[in-house]
């Protein structure tokens, strides 16, 4: 048997009282959370059940498992490429902007 507790209805011609009130929206609030909960064991379930690579699949999961590491370590050595070019042409062009500037200051007439 499944039992709920449910919020107060208002009666008919009347109003509810403060105390009522309060304790709907205390009983609407843990509704919510029980139904995200529900809804979070439901999906993790699904999950779980519909994943083909556990453990006791062996040469299956080891082999994604190892397509997905050779997938991080290019992501990080693209990153790393990404970032050393953007570091080489930052300081050129620090590099450039100071040789500039520098021509600049000699050349600016004096007062």
């Amino acid at each position: 048997m499944l039992r709920c507790i449910h919020p107060k209805k208002k009666p008919r011609n009347g109003e509810l009282t403060a105390e009522e009130l309060v304790r709907n929206g205390n009983v609407s609030s843990d509704r919510v959370r029980i139904d995200n909960f529900f809804g979070r064991v439901c999906t993790l379930r699904k999950i779980t059940h519909m994943n083909p690579l556990r453990a006791n699949d062996g040469r299956f999961y080891k082999s994604v498992m190892g397509r997905y590491a050779a997938m991080a370590d290019r992501e990080r050595t693209r990153r790393a490429t990404t970032q050393r070019r953007y570091r080489r042409r930052r300081e050129a062009r620090i590099a450039v902007d100071t040789n500039i500037r520098t021509r600049l200051s000699f050349s600016s007439p004096s007062q």
